[in-house]
Formats: C-alpha cells, sequence, structure tokens
C-alpha cells in the first residue's frame, strides 16, 4: 500500500512530468541563455569576466525577491539596450521559459538570498555542534552524520531542504539520547553557515542545479503531505490555521529563510506527530521543487500585489498605450514575475520608441507595484 507521500510522489511524476512538460524552471538551461545571449559580456559570475554590469552570483544586498528583480531589470532596461546598441549587439528577444530558466539559475548561485560570512558560519557551524555528528572532511571512520565534505545537497538550494527536513527525525533521536536539545538557528545564522560550508578550502567545485515543478503538483504535495491540516499557503488565516506568512519587509521570504523557518520548527512537528500519532512525511527527490512553485504562485516567496492597485498602476504607468482593449490586449491568465521580464525584453527597444512617440516617459516601477500589476493582470478580466 503507498504512503500518502509516495503517493504524492506518483501523482507529481504522472501528471506533472518536467522534463516532458518542458516548462518548469532549469537554472542549467538558464545559464546556458545567459551565455548565448551575451550576457556575460557586461556581467561576471563569482568574480570572472566583465566588471561593467553587477556579479550575477553576488547575493542581492537586501535578497531581492523574483519580482523585485523583474522591477530592476524593468527599470534599468532603456539603460541596458543602450549600452548593447553601443557595442553592436542585438537585443534578445526573452521567451517566457527562457525567462523561468534564468530565475532558476539565480536561485541556483543564490542571487536572491541573504548574504553569509564564512568566519561567522565557522562559528555557527561550533556553537551548534555540528561538529558533534558532522566532521569536516571524512576520515574513513563509522561517524553518526556524513562529512561536510559530502554534502552533495550544498550545490542544490532545493535538495538542501529536503535534506535538513528529512533528516530531523534521525536527528533528533541522537540530541534525545545524549540528553542536548534542538539548536535553533536564525536566518542571519542559516547563511553563515551555508557561507562557511560551501566554501571550505580543498573541496571539489560544485555545479549547482535547480529544478523548480508544477505548482498544481506542489498544491497536491502541500495536502497530501499534511501541511495543509495546520497552514493556510496564502497568509490566510481560516480557523485555526497558522498563515504562512513572509518576515521580509517588503513581503517575500527567500530560501534561507524558509530553511531556518523549517529546521526550527522540526521540533515542534516531532512533538506533534508524538501527540497525535500522525506521520511526519519526508521528501521525494524533486518534491520540493514542486512545493516551492506552489508557495511562490501563493506569494510566499514572492511579495504579495493588490489587484485594485495594480489596475491604477496599469494605466497610470503608460501600459494601455500598448495595452489597450482595441490594440494589444494582454490574455486572461495568471502572470509570474518572469512573464513580465521576458516581454519587457521580447519587445524592447519597439516599447521604449512607442513610448517616446506617445509622449510617456519610461516609468519607474518598485518591487511592490510590478506586484500590484502583476496581481491586477492575474485577476479575471472577463
Amino acid at each position: 500500500m503507498l504512503t500518502r507521500t509516495a503517493m504524492a510522489a506518483c501523482i507529481a511524476f504522472c501528471f506533472f512530468p518536467a522534463a516532458a512538460a518542458g516548462q518548469y524552471g532549469d537554472s542549467i538551461r538558464g545559464a546556458d541563455v545567459l551565455r548565448d545571449y551575451g550576457c556575460f559580456t557586461c556581467h561576471s559570475l563569482r568574480g570572472v569576466g566583465s566588471d561593467t554590469a553587477p556579479d550575477l552570483a553576488s547575493p542581492a544586498e537586501d535578497s531581492l525577491s523574483p519580482v523585485a528583480f523583474a522591477a530592476r531589470l524593468w527599470n534599468h532596461a532603456p539603460e541596458m539596450w543602450a549600452e548593447m546598441e553601443r557595442r553592436g549587439m542585438d537585443v534578445p528577444s526573452l521567451t517566457d521559459q527562457e525567462a523561468r530558466d534564468i530565475r532558476a539559475f539565480l536561485y541556483a548561485v543564490r542571487y536572491f538570498e541573504p548574504a553569509g560570512d564564512y568566519d561567522r558560519g565557522e562559528t555557527v557551524f561550533r556553537k551548534a555542534e555540528c561538529y558533534r555528528c558532522h566532521a569536516i572532511v571524512s576520515a574513513g571512520g563509522d561517524g553518526i552524520g556524513s562529512p561536510v565534505s559530502s554534502w552533495s545537497a550544498l550545490s542544490d538550494p532545493l535538495r538542501l531542504l529536503e535534506t535538513m527536513w528529512n533528516h530531523g527525525e534521525v536527528m533528533a533521536e541522537d540530541l534525545e539520547a545524549a540528553g542536548r536539545r534542538w539548536p535553533k538557528l536564525t536566518v542571519e545564522d542559516t547563511a553563515d553557515l551555508l557561507a562557511y560550508t560551501s566554501n571550505l578550502p580543498d573541496l571539489p567545485p560544485r555545479q549547482g542545479r535547480v529544478v523548480f515543478g508544477s505548482a498544481a503538483a506542489g498544491m497536491r504535495l502541500f495536502d497530501d503531505m499534511g501541511c495543509a491540516a495546520c497552514h493556510s499557503a496564502d497568509g490566510s488565516e481560516y480557523f485555526d490555521l497558522v498563515p504562512l506568512t513572509p518576515e521580509s519587509g517588503d513581503g517575500h521570504r527567500s530560501l534561507t529563510e524558509m530553511a531556518a523557518a523549517m529546521w526550527n520548527h522540526r521540533p515542534i512537528m516531532r512533538e506533534w506527530a508524538i501527540a497525535t500519532g500522525e506521520e511526519i512525511y519526508p521528501f521525494e527527490p524533486g518534491q520540493m521543487g514542486h512545493l516551492l512553485s506552489y508557495l511562490m504562485e501563493e506569494g510566499y516567496l514572492e511579495t504579495r500585489g493588490d489587484a485594485r492597485r495594480g489596475e491604477s498602476l496599469f494605466d497610470g504607468k503608460g501600459c494601455l498605450l500598448c495595452h489597450a482593449e482595441d490594440r494589444s490586449p494582454l490574455a486572461s491568465r495568471s502572470y509570474e514575475a518572469t512573464d513580465l521580464a521576458a516581454g519587457v525584453w521580447r519587445h524592447g527597444p519597439e516599447l521604449r520608441d512607442e513610448m517616446l512617440r506617445g509622449g510617456v516617459t519610461w516609468q519607474s516601477i518598485s518591487p511592490q507595484e510590478m506586484a500590484d500589476i502583476l496581481a491586477f493582470l492575474s485577476q479575471s478580466r472577463d
């Protein structure tokens, strides 16, 4: 008989096969897109390449959300197009799929994550007593936990979330047997710990990869793994459900914040499981990609928008100049930040020239305004 988590995995595989559908973001494809379109002519990656534009592997100063990144792309687009024209480069016509792949790449290189500090991370590793189970490198013995040098999940943020959660039960039993308490981690602790364990000297380089999945499959997993019994994903408080509310000031949550929240929540879940006799379900490989796509769609990993404000902005920012109902109306569907990012590049200079002919200057858009416009575009306009 299949367990609930196995059934969820079966549903995700049978009805939402990422490889077959080809619609989910893949960081490897994203790296190819950036290279093929000449983005590294101006941008560097981990200090390698041109320093004309920001390094794409340098964490953003305040942990950007994809919506904030789309807003930044919009605001700097004319400047980037002018530079490309000066260099004799064609402005790439970005597809929605390519934009999703670039977003996955930026997650893989931790562009959307808060910066960590190596030295502070070493301190966290020591104070949390991680060393009691995890050696830095393998010594050939039979230690309780795997050595840090073998943590392949460090190169895959989604797999790391799965591994941290699945590791919880064994770690809780070991801590209980040793009479030690579960170590709590702040977001800064988590970022520092990742900076330390990911950059240890003499470790082989790892190529990071992030593959997102189906939001529909993620919604089923949210229910089948029991999350929906206690939590509402959209931040709403229904009955006694605890909303998954982001802590960041701009209303989104980074993967680092999510990792810290899941880590600190694990012992609470264990107490609940013991008291109720319910099972804590582990993640199967790849399921986190589906779940995060769902949480992103519900606003957990994104800045939430207001459709009424978005409607006003859509007019006030000059969008109706091109997208009035009698000209080129946008399709009525759900939109993501990547769709707007792709649209800007796909219509690029043509859009700029049309605005100039209409006497409309290029309007800057804040992350919250971008989220509001997305909310407006995604609502039913039938």
